[in-house]
């Protein structure tokens, strides 16, 4: 457990403000300075991330999630230098489409694959509350994200007051599989007709070059590249992970 510690990351970064939507007038309250999801240990590091401004002054759009990596055997060590690395998740061109995002959360597992799943809207590109997650890598002591891939897209505004308050929840969760740590599981928010809040579930495989997953839900040949997660069938030197639940197959290898 970590107590009576502190770790400065930046400081500036302005807190997050109200998440913009396509109408200006229905903006997403968010939270303050606190952090909304747990930190994950992994081997010998604390992972985080945390909501901020992109700015030094809070309330200057857009909001983007902040990560983070700290020593777990540095914590109370005396010189005290804790942070390992850190970095921005951003979605959009700044003063064009750029989006705001919302509560992220973190999933790490030893083979260095890091997913942040969040929700994010904004009005350059009428981007209703949707559902989001980045994958990344480390490789040595850096990690490297793609880009965000939307997993389920808005459908419309979110507006629902209580007490003047347009308050979007703090719902986000991202973890590992415990069967498989290659499968990350996200759950993130976004919004539908009706003013509905709904939680998108979203399984990621990450795996390795010469790693193959069977996609097929059902019969099929083992040549067939559209039977395989990660195209083309695997070669000689592939490894194939045959993973898929649900009612029994058979894979024909001629």
């Amino acid at each position: 457990a970590i107590s009576s510690t502190s770790v400065r990351f930046s400081n500036t970064l302005g807190a997050p403000a109200s998440a913009r939507q396509p109408d200006g007038t229905l903006n997403l309250e968010m939270d303050d300075n606190r952090f909304s999801s747990r930190l994950v240990r992994i081997g010998g590091s604390y992972w985080g991330v945390y909501l901020r401004s992109s700015n030094s002054s809070a309330g200057t759009r857009p909001n983007i999630v902040r990560w983070f990596e700290i020593d777990a055997a540095a914590l109370g060590s005396s010189p005290f230098q804790p942070l390992m690395q850190q970095g921005t998740i951003e979605l959009g061109t700044p003063g064009s489409d750029d989006q705001d995002l919302h509560y992220p959360s973190i999933a790490v597992n030893e083979f260095g694959d890091v997913v942040i799943g969040f929700s994010a809207s904004g009005p350059g590109s009428r981007q209703y509350p949707s559902a989001y997650a980045v994958v990344g890598h480390t490789s040595g002591t850096t990690t490297t994200f793609g880009d965000p891939i939307q997993l389920k897209a808005g459908t419309t505004s979110y507006q629902r007051l209580a007490s003047g308050r347009n308050r979007w929840g703090d719902y986000s969760n991202t973890v590992v599989d415990p069967a498989d740590t290659n499968i990350f599981w996200t759950f993130q928010e976004w919004a539908s007709n009706g003013n509905i809040w709904n939680v998108q579930a979203t399984e990621l495989i990450t795996f390795d070059t010469n790693e193959r997953y069977w996609y097929h839900i059902s019969d099929g040949a083992f040549a067939i590249n559209l039977n395989w997660l990660a195209a083309p069938s695997p070669q000689a030197s592939d490894h194939a992970v045959f993973s898929r639940g649900g009612a029994p197959y058979t894979v024909r290898f001629t």
